[in-house]
């Protein structure tokens, strides 16, 4: 049931219904693709972020996750370190410590030696050493040791 049919149907109602010239192809391709240029820029401004912008504070929103696999990690991993990722090691240590204990609160002799300039804004904070990135860090250096 096409545009013959329909206007077959309008002509015996007696409609007095006005027949629209047909929007062509490249008119329809012109303006789509005007829409999609559009859209793309202003999705290239949301995106755009700052030259110092630093994604690591999005990291901590899924510690959770982590949280749920990195003690059991922990626990089965056996590390020896060369003396250079030996602060690292430390920090793991410190980790495996408090993950037996249940402990949550940072302790104060934690070792930070091992934290990099980039992380220090978010390991170090004014009331102490963040448990959260703390770990993320550790654990990510301990990676980068690998």
């Amino acid at each position: 049931q096409g545009a013959p049919v329909r206007a077959h149907r309008a002509r015996l109602a007696g409609s007095k219904t006005k027949w629209r010239r047909p929007i062509r192809r490249h008119r329809v391709g012109h303006l789509l693709g005007r829409l999609c240029r559009k859209r793309q820029r202003s999705a290239a401004q949301q995106l755009a972020q700052p030259e110092d912008f630093d994604f690591l504070h999005r990291i901590g929103e899924n510690y959770a996750t982590l949280r749920r696999y990195a003690p059991a990690f922990l626990d089965v991993l056996k590390l020896r370190a060369a003396p250079a990722a030996k602060r690292v090691l430390d920090a793991i240590d410190v980790l495996r410590g408090m993950n037996a204990d249940n402990t949550r609160k940072m302790p104060a002799d934690a070792p930070t030696e091992f934290v990099k300039k980039r992380w220090a804004k978010l390991v170090i904070t004014n009331d102490g050493i963040d448990r959260r990135f703390y770990e993320l860090c550790a654990l990510s250096e301990l990676k980068n040791a690998l």
